[in-house]
């Protein structure tokens, strides 16, 4: 059976097939009308052959939408095919299913993940990848969550490897450098070879520490600044009196982030700072009462 489909789909395209069919329905449709319905006007024949054709057209022609494909899967041969947009005609016995429109347009790939540097903290990377399906058959062979896994698997290896080989801080100024490397593994990937689809777009859109790592750099950069206004406080004040303590009180107090009565610095030259930088990591709210 399957040789004969085979040898029939060789020699007989889609089209001459469907006009085949619809040749001899014609013929029956006369005859019907002619001899079983004994209608001698042949108009009736006509009539009952619009009337089957409309319900014919469905198995011989397929109707794909604007930048879509569709795969049908043909029932004797077992074979894929891929449509593109617009009227086609198929044969009968190849199955068509709503699951098998395959969207032609940009699909992106968005990624948020945490590596750790060399040295130690963990760097947060959000990357893109879009991709657009150029063969039909051999992306719906494969599958759009296999597609997404591999994409993905592909991103990681680059970034846990570069970050391996990176501290921190020089990470992020490569950025440029790790996006490229991310282009150059999807280019050697080949993906158009084996999964049907080609990678037009692989972005690095940040890289930056962890939300721990930036809110203690946060804090240590405000605490260099608000020492700093201390120790202008101090060789401003005429009599010298302000101690380190004093000043820092005071600076906090104004920066109004830092209730006093709880956040009271203690201790003078590093303890005062090594307070402040503890008050400041607790997340003081904005003072309402000193006391």
């Amino acid at each position: 059976m399957k040789i004969f489909f085979h040898a029939l789909e060789t020699l007989i395209p889609r089209m001459v097939v469907a006009l085949i069919a619809w040749g001899i329905i014609l013929i029956l449709s006369h005859v019907t009308t002619l001899y079983f319905l004994e209608l001698e006007n042949p108009l009736w024949g006509w009539v009952l052959w619009s009337l089957i054709m409309s319900a014919s057209v469905r198995p011989f022609m397929v109707s794909v939408p604007e930048i879509t494909a569709l795969v049908t899967i043909n029932l004797v041969t077992g074979k894929l095919k891929s449509y593109e947009t617009g009227l086609s005609f198929r044969y009968p016995w190849e199955q068509v299913k709503d699951g098998n429109y395959i969207n032609l347009r940009l699909i992106p790939v968005d990624r948020e993940e945490d590596y750790p540097a060399k040295d130690g903290p963990k760097m947060h990377a959000k990357w893109q990848v879009q991709f657009r399906v150029i063969d039909a058959v051999k992306y719906i062979s494969v599958g759009r969550e296999a597609i997404e896994e591999i994409v993905t698997a592909v991103g990681s290896s680059v970034l846990s490897a570069f970050m391996a080989n990176h501290n921190a801080e020089g990470a992020k100024k490569e950025q440029k450098d790790l996006e490229k490397k991310l282009q150059e593994n999807f280019k050697a990937l080949k993906p158009e070879d084996t999964y049907g689809i080609e990678v037009p777009v692989v972005a690095l859109a940040d890289l930056d520490y962890e939300d721990i790592v930036q809110k203690v750099r946060s804090t240590q950069y405000v605490a260099a600044k608000l020492k700093k206004i201390a120790a202008n406080l101090r060789s401003t004040d005429p009599k010298d009196k302000l101690k380190a303590k004093e000043a820092l009180n005071d600076v906090m107090i104004i920066h109004g982030n830092v209730s006093k009565h709880i956040n009271e610095v203690e201790g003078e030259g590093g303890n005062a700072l090594a307070a402040l930088l503890m008050a400041m990591s607790q997340g003081g709210g904005p003072r309402k009462e000193n006391k």
